[in-house]
């Protein structure tokens, strides 16, 4: 048996214990609380393999007791923390269930960074059984799916397919009735494939991805995902002008590459602009068979939605869009937006407060996203809002 030692102080050990802990291979010798003064001393005198310690922001303070107690620490394991168990994965073998019997985010976080460091991409799939594809060095967007098995902004995702039901499509469901999805800024494709998956399989697909890594593992995800038939994927960007500009690539974070310098060092990519308007015309899409938005271009949405009048004005369409007046600020088209916006929408919904307010928020004028523009300027992104049409 694998004589253990706890020393709790924040009194979760106990069900922690209960879910992960293997009773068959681990000896509980003892649990010690903040209210045990004579822990230190105790430890010091028994014979035990690891000590488990179960805090929050005190590892500081903790490394002189463990001094005093003169623990090795080889032997002292931070419970809650992910990068301690990182380092002592003998541990995992020694102490926790088995995965066959409880797949533990611990076991999870071990096999991502084996896979990462082994690897130059990653797979995971998700619980509802979609499955993707990412570079390992990407340290947010699959790193979330991976350790949770949970589809990215599938939140998001649920409220804007309510909400365009509410404000646009007269509260009923539309689960058959098709038209085209726009993705804007469609990463590596895991909006547009569980969009399409979830909630409407007759979908098309229009999505553009300028960044050339990001675009091959969109190929690769439409196609992982048996969704190429009525899906379009556009290796561009999109303006209010046909140009060519220069992109900013976070290899850590490939949604969040940007047309404004950014974190210094990284990566850029000359990438071709074109306008959604001209490209509707020059593709003979019919522009009424548009029937969702999804708009994600890291602070470049003004000159998107400025590059999309015609469609805008023409057609009612729900748009789901990133908030990042900060961003918006630095394009010199805020004004210009919100005056656009203005003659198709009244008023705006901001996402992260009817989530957090279970489906209720206000309903603000799109006048008032002006009132942003100077207080977020050292913030940046607001999250995402949903617009409503007049």
């Amino acid at each position: 048996m694998t004589k253990v030692l706890i020393w709790d102080y924040v009194g979760s050990s106990k069900e922690w214990i209960k879910n992960l802990i293997d009773p068959n291979k681990v000896d509980i010798i003892a649990t010690f609380t903040p209210a045990d003064q004579t822990q230190v001393n105790f430890s010091a005198k028994i014979s035990f393999d690891y000590l488990l310690i179960f805090e929050q922001n005190m590892k500081n303070q903790l490394s002189m007791a463990l001094q005093i107690a003169k623990i090795s620490f080889d032997k002292v394991i931070y419970a809650l923390d992910i990068s301690s168990w990182m380092n002592r994965p003998a541990a995992i073998s020694a102490l926790l269930k088995p995965k066959e019997v409880n797949y533990s985010i611990i076991h999870r976080n071990l096999d991502l960074l084996l896979e990462s460091q082994l690897n130059d991409y990653i797979t995971c799939t998700t619980v509802d059984g979609l499955s993707y594809i990412a570079t390992s060095k990407d340290k947010m967007l699959m790193p979330y799916m991976y350790l949770h098995r949970q589809n990215h902004a599938a939140e998001e995702m649920e409220v804007f397919y309510n909400l365009s039901k509410k404000y646009y499509y007269g509260g009923k469901s539309e689960t058959s009735r098709g038209g085209v999805f726009l993705d804007l800024g469609a990463n590596i494709g895991t909006t547009c494939v569980y969009f399409k998956w979830k909630y409407d399989k007759k979908l098309k697909i229009l999505a553009f991805e300028p960044d050339p890594t990001n675009f091959m593992l969109l190929k690769m995800n439409i196609a992982l995902n048996h969704i190429t038939e009525d899906t379009t994927l556009e290796n561009c960007g999109l303006g209010d002008k046909e140009s060519y500009q220069i992109m900013h690539i976070n290899p850590e974070n490939p949604g969040n590459n940007s047309m404004y310098p950014g974190m210094t060092g990284l990566k850029t990519e000359k990438i071709h602009i074109v306008k959604l308007d001209d490209y509707i015309v020059k593709n003979n899409i019919k522009p009424e068979e548009i029937k969702y938005i999804w708009l994600d271009t890291e602070g470049f949405e003004p000159q998107v939605l400025l590059g999309a009048e015609n469609l805008i004005m023409n057609q009612e369409i729900p748009i789901f869009m990133e908030f990042n007046a900060m961003d918006w600020n630095k394009s010199g088209y805020y004004d210009k937006m919100v005056e656009l916006l203005e003659k198709r929408y009244s008023k705006f919904i901001i996402i992260l407060e009817y989530i957090r307010n279970n489906g209720k928020a206000e309903e603000r004028p799109i006048k008032d996203l002006l009132k942003f523009k100077e207080s977020q300027m050292s913030t940046g992104s607001m999250g995402d809002i949903f617009l409503i049409k007049k």
